[in-house]
Formats: structure tokens, sequence, C-alpha cells
């Protein structure tokens, strides 16, 4: 609430719906604890996701050179 409050308090007192959203999600994120589920996320899951694909698209090209 503080930083809406900072926001608001500026020189044109106006908050996009954009900076609005932002601090929203913000406060969410801390509210629940997804800081760390996040963090896991963005060092694992990406190339987890890229290898899986990889081994896909290279057994897929095995089987279409094979038959």
């Amino acid at each position: 609430m503080d930083a809406i409050c900072s926001v608001i308090g500026e020189k044109d007192k106006n908050v996009s719906s954009l900076d609005k959203s932002k601090l929203d999600w913000d406060k969410y994120t801390k509210e629940k604890k997804l800081d760390q589920e996040f963090e896991q996320n963005r060092k694992d899951g990406f190339l987890a996701k890229k290898h899986f694909v990889d081994k896909v698209s290279e057994h897929e090209y095995q089987k279409k050179k094979q038959g």
C-alpha cells in the first residue's frame, strides 16, 4: 500500500494502469511467497523444456530419416 501511495504522491498524481498492475502483482507475490518458486522455475524451467524439445526433435528427425 505504501508503494501505491508513493506513486500517487508524485507530482503528476496519476497512476497508470500498468503501474497499478505491477504494484498489485508485486504485493500478491509477496503475500503468497512466490518469489522462491519463480526463481527456481527461471533457472530450471527453460533449460529443461529446451532439452526436452531438442530431444523430441532429434527423435522425430531420426524416425523420418529411417522411414
